[in-house]
This record gives C-alpha cells, sequence and structure tokens, in this order.
C-alpha cells in the first residue's frame, strides 16, 4: 500500500511526494505525510524523510503548510501540526542530523506562522478556522465539537503545537541554537499551563474546549 501511493515529481513537487489514495483525488496532506513517513522508516528512511521534506518544499513564503496540495496548486487552510515530530522520529532511527538541519529552518517559520494565524486571543491555545462546514483543519470529519461553528481554544490543536516547540527545543538543543532551545522550552511551558488551567472542566473531569468568552463546549469531543 505504501508503494502504490508513491507519486514521482510532477509541478511544483520537486521529487517523491505520498497521497492517502490515488483515486479519486491524488493530493498530497499534511499529516498524512507524516503518518506515510512512520510507516516507511521501517523499509526507507530517505524516502519516509521525502514524504515531509515534499510538504515543507512547499511552504508559503509566510510560513504556512497547506493542509493539501496538488503539484499545481495548494490550499490556504492547514491541518495538524506534526511535521517537526514526525522528523524528530526519524532522526531517532537514523541518526542522521542532516534531517534535521535541512528542515529546522521552515520548521520554525511553520510554528510562527501557527502562532500569529490561529491563536488570535493571544493565551497560548489554538483555534482551528472553522467555516460553514466545520474545521476540515482540524483532520476529524464532521464532529460535533464545531456545531456551533463558533470560534474555540482547542485541546487537540493546543496538544500538537506544545509537541512540537518542545521537539523544536530538543532540535535546537542538537543543534547548538541555546536562544532557540530555551524559547521553545519556554513557550512548550506556557501551553502546557494554558491547556491545565483553561481548558480543564471540573464538571465532567476532562479536557474541553472552550469558547473564545470562556463558555466550556459540551458538545461531544
Amino acid at each position: 500500500m505504501l508503494r502504490t501511493n508513491v507519486m514521482s515529481a510532477e509541478g511544483k513537487i520537486k521529487g517523491y511526494w505520498t497521497t492517502p489514495n490515488r483515486v479519486p483525488h491524488k493530493n498530497m496532506w499534511l499529516w498524512d505525510s507524516v503518518f506515510h513517513a512512520l510507516g516507511w522508516q521501517y523499509y526507507d528512511v530517505s524516502l519516509a524523510y521525502r514524504a515531509i521534506e515534499a510538504m515543507l518544499e512547499i511552504q508559503y513564503e509566510d510560513g504556512l503548510i497547506p493542509i493539501m496540495a496538488t503539484p499545481y496548486e495548494a490550499l490556504m487552510l492547514t491541518q495538524p501540526p506534526l511535521l517537526a515530530w514526525g522528523i524528530w522520529k526519524l532522526y531517532e532511527r537514523c541518526g542522521d542530523q542532516k534531517l534535521i538541519n535541512n528542515s529546522y529552518e521552515k520548521l520554525k517559520k511553520y510554528i510562527t506562522w501557527n502562532l500569529t494565524h490561529r491563536d488570535s486571543n493571544k493565551n497560548f491555545l489554538f483555534e482551528w478556522l472553522i467555516s460553514a462546514t466545520g474545521s476540515g483543519e482540524s483532520g476529524a470529519d464532521n464532529p460535533a465539537r464545531f456545531d456551533l461553528r463558533k470560534t474555540m481554544d482547542c485541546v487537540d490543536f493546543s496538544s500538537f503545537m506544545a509537541k512540537e516547540v518542545q521537539t523544536l527545543s530538543k532540535m535546537a538543543k542538537l543543534l547548538g541554537e541555546k536562544d532557540d532551545e530555551k524559547y521553545y522550552q519556554e513557550l512548550f511551558n506556557c501551553i502546557q499551563k494554558a491547556v491545565n488551567e483553561l481548558l480543564w472542566d471540573e464538571e465532567t473531569k476532562t479536557f474541553r474546549d472552550r469558547f473564545l468568552d470562556g463558555v466550556v463546549n459540551k458538545n461531544v469531543i
């Protein structure tokens, strides 16, 4: 299955890339590419890295890495940020620091984009873009949590971001970037604190999304 869904260079994508399925859409997706890499690492680490590198290649100038792209166009939305974590997992498997050297600056730029564009109230909690159909950015298909079509501080997005900045701190340490290491560790601490203090719902004893007015979203996650 992994081999079947590897595509050759075409258009703006300059090397191999992966798709969840050749039919019906034959598109490249952000977090799917990481999942493909995690599978490919057991057979070919270079191809595993290429699955993620292809996503980094289509990064917009402002730092956005799109949810989906074809060889000729891309959407102006994003998806769960897993790219740094995926690359770190490959590094742990093969020990090749070039994987991190080649991707570090783009990963930083993407995290900055999320900080700028997906935390409107600047409380270190992150908000999926909501549309008339819910939130395609979240990676979940039609969950009840988006039924009210209201912007929320989201448990899952914030958790993904915490893991990514924690991973960037480890990358920075490996690269000898002490200021970055400290910055991303402090950012992780801020996100962790915000999740624990603002998204914990004592009534249900679970972490819950909250609308930007502070009201807990009681819909099923």
